[in-house]
């Protein structure tokens, strides 16, 4: 959602920019960088900081409940009592 929110307000319409659909082509006049920054300081920056934040929470918490599941697979195989690919419980 951020990503484009960025990309859609990025566009400048006044100087040409945008998608003609009579020939199916995207017109820009700059890229990169610069055009990001445009793009997210546009129009409701407050909504697209949000975004960032709730995603960079949300990767956040991504990282650490795999490693906490792999954290936790190194313990139970640790033991030997329990392998990976047996058909008896670890019981």
């Amino acid at each position: 959602m951020l990503g484009v929110q960025v990309q859609y307000d990025a566009i400048r319409p006044e100087q040409g920019e945008g998608f003609n659909s009579t020939t199916g082509e995207t017109v820009r006049h700059d890229h990169g960088m610069k055009r990001w920054i445009r793009g997210f300081f546009a129009r409701r920056w407050y909504i697209k900081l949000w975004n960032a934040v709730f995603f960079l929470g949300a990767l956040v918490t991504c990282v650490l409940g795999t490693y906490s599941s792999v954290k936790s697979m190194v313990d139970a195989y640790a033991s030997g009592s329990s392998t990976a690919f047996s058909c008896v419980g670890p019981v």
